[in-house]
């Protein structure tokens, strides 16, 4: 059984874009407290209209999903940051860990296209995401480091990537792209980039 607490407010500051910081749900810290104590998996709010995943701080990190709106009218500067998108997220937890693993597939709404899989150039959020994962970028950036040169190719098919670190399936977008900024330093890429999901990892071109 899976416990996901609903809400229309944001328990957590949601500051992107330059959305403000008033709206904030009055004492969302203790709730996210309470919730956390209470073995709760995730959090979903509304409110913001913009997509996002985070993690509230605890004694247990709690997943913290921004639902993006499914039909609003977008104005301002929403309009130019987001899309109309919707989210489809599957839930599992391994018998030997406390910790709710998850992955979210988002979907956004294009003008005569209909609904095509999100992209953060367009939506601001990537198609594929997820959360339970909490190591650090660094750690996670040597791991693939590591498992990258093992196999001596210059460019690898991402999913070979996931095989042997499954792990990088439940980051949040956040996170995903530090992991991808600390990679580049030592010339391995991603394509296409992160925080969208991959297809390739290869050696930078010179």
């Amino acid at each position: 059984m899976f416990q996901i607490a609903v809400c229309h407010h944001h328990p957590v500051l949601h500051e992107d874009i330059g959305l403000g910081t008033l709206d904030v749900m009055e004492n969302g810290g203790l709730l996210v407290t309470l919730l956390s104590a209470y073995g709760f998996d995730l959090v979903v709010h509304g409110h913001k209209h913009h997509p996002k995943l985070t993690y509230a701080q605890d004694s247990k990190p709690l997943p913290v999903l921004a639902a993006g709106s499914f039909a609003a009218g977008m104005k301002s500067g929403l309009a130019t940051r987001t899309r109309n998108v919707f989210h489809l997220i599957d839930l599992s937890r391994q018998a030997f860990d406390s910790f709710t693993f998850g992955t979210i597939r988002t979907w956004q709404f294009q003008h005569s296209r209909g609904w095509t899989p999100a992209t953060c150039d367009a939506a601001d959020f990537p198609h594929l995401t997820g959360f339970g994962c909490y190591e650090r970028p660094e750690t996670l950036a040597n791991a693939v480091l590591e498992q990258f040169h093992s196999i001596g190719q210059p460019v690898l098919p991402w999913s070979q990537m996931l095989k042997r670190l499954p792990q990088l399936q439940f980051i949040p977008p956040a996170v995903f792209k530090a992991l991808a900024d600390s990679l580049r330093t030592k010339a391995i890429e991603f394509s296409p980039p992160a925080p969208d999901l991959p297809s390739v990892i290869g050696v930078l071109s010179s």
